[in-house]
């Protein structure tokens, strides 16, 4: 995955305890990489996958829903308020969410974090993968 993410930059490296079962070390190494491009994002991710990757979704409560077409002129706009105005189920969305990948602004980092803790269950060469990232959300 790291591969797959040129920008992705190592900050830090240091052995740190670790007691959560089913772990048989006391101290383990734990790698902090950091990426501050989408675009890396959208590469390591959409190759792991079966489903493509979407960076922005639209929910109504807890189903998901396409997104609204804004009208290209004022004759498009009045034949869709009449369609909402005579339907009987709303679909507009009321939630939307959106994976953010950047720099930020000031200390609010939006950085995305890969990290991995190498043969933390002894002797299995198996580690243990975290991946962090900021999701932000609209209530519309």
């Amino acid at each position: 995955m790291l591969a797959d993410m040129p920008n992705a930059f190592i900050n830090s490296a240091r052995e740190k305890r670790h007691f959560r079962p089913p772990v048989w070390r006391e101290k383990a190494k734990v790698y902090h990489y950091r990426d501050y491009e989408v675009d890396d994002v959208i590469s390591a991710l959409g190759q792991q996958s079966a489903e493509p990757l979407k960076l922005k979704r639209s929910c109504l409560g807890d189903k998901e829903v396409s997104t609204r077409n804004e009208p290209q002129n004022a004759k498009q706009a009045l034949q869709k308020a009449k369609e909402r105005a005579r339907s009987k189920t709303i679909k507009t969305p009321s939630i939307q969410i959106e994976i953010v990948v950047g720099h930020g602004e000031g200390r609010a980092t939006r950085e995305f974090e890969v990290i991995w803790w190498p043969d933390l269950f002894s002797g299995t060469g198996y580690g243990k993968l975290t991946l962090r990232f900021y999701v932000s959300k609209v209530l519309l």
